[in-house]
């Protein structure tokens, strides 16, 4: 079976009695080269996304636990970026 992972191309899954064993299937210069742009912006990325983020939260008010609203997700992004 193989599927996309975050980085360096598609891996192949596979068992091999009682053990995960994982392969790179496919991989080009260009993969590196989009995860070091994407690493080298990484840092600005997040620095706007929480100024938006403190900008949204002061322009729309609260929202609900449960409610659908994406600022749910860039929390967790963020949060994610954190560590936490």
């Amino acid at each position: 079976m193989a599927r996309e992972m975050n980085s360096r191309g598609q891996w192949e899954i596979f068992c091999a009695i009682e053990a995960l064993v994982c392969r790179l299937a496919a991989w080009s210069p260009s993969i590196d080269e989009a995860d070091s742009r994407l690493n080298a912006a990484a840092p600005d990325l997040y620095v706007e996304m929480r100024d938006a983020m403190q900008y949204l939260e002061g322009t729309l008010g609260p929202c609900d636990d449960d409610c659908e609203c994406l600022l749910h997700g860039f929390r967790a992004a963020l949060r994610k970026a954190e560590g936490r």
